[in-house]
């Protein structure tokens, strides 16, 4: 199976690339309560998400403790056989200001937390490379499986 590596994401002044760095082999549903476990909660609002044409299935962010409505993990995501998606840190930057963007997406350290969350939860988890390095990402995606169904 291959498994995309960029999703587009429209922002005021066009569309830039987040990078696939979520894989799991799981139903959402078990996605949804090990991260609902975590303080997680569903969202519906945010700027227009692709993986080709689709938008997500699911989006999901925790707001940190103090840190203001601004500064929160966010996670997208989309059923290709698995479900795959993105998880990033979303912090206000001078670079994002002027690129009229409310945050700057940190992809590794969304990705290192949610793979915390789930390995405190009993879940198995590796990388796995995509060669979709970015400023932020360094082209690896974390993949959450039981034992029992590696891939």
């Amino acid at each position: 199976m291959e498994i995309p590596k960029w999703i587009k994401v429209k922002e005021l002044i066009g569309f830039v690339e987040d990078p696939v760095n979520f894989v799991a082999v799981l139903p959402l549903e078990e996605i949804v309560e090990v991260l609902k476990s975590d303080g997680w909660k569903t969202v519906s609002y945010g700027y227009d998400a692709y993986l080709g044409d689709k938008t997500p299935i699911h989006s999901m962010e925790k707001p940190l403790p103090g840190a203001g409505v601004l500064i929160r993990l966010h996670i997208r995501l989309w059923s290709n056989g698995v479900i795959i998606g993105n998880i990033h840190l979303d912090i206000p930057s001078m670079d994002s200001f002027m690129r009229l963007s409310p945050h700057e997406a940190v992809h590794d350290v969304g990705k290192a937390y949610v793979a915390y969350v789930f390995m405190r939860s009993g879940y198995d988890v590796e990388l796995i490379y995509l060669g979709n390095a970015t400023k932020t990402n360094d082209g690896y995606a974390v993949k959450i499986y039981k034992r029992s169904d590696r891939i």
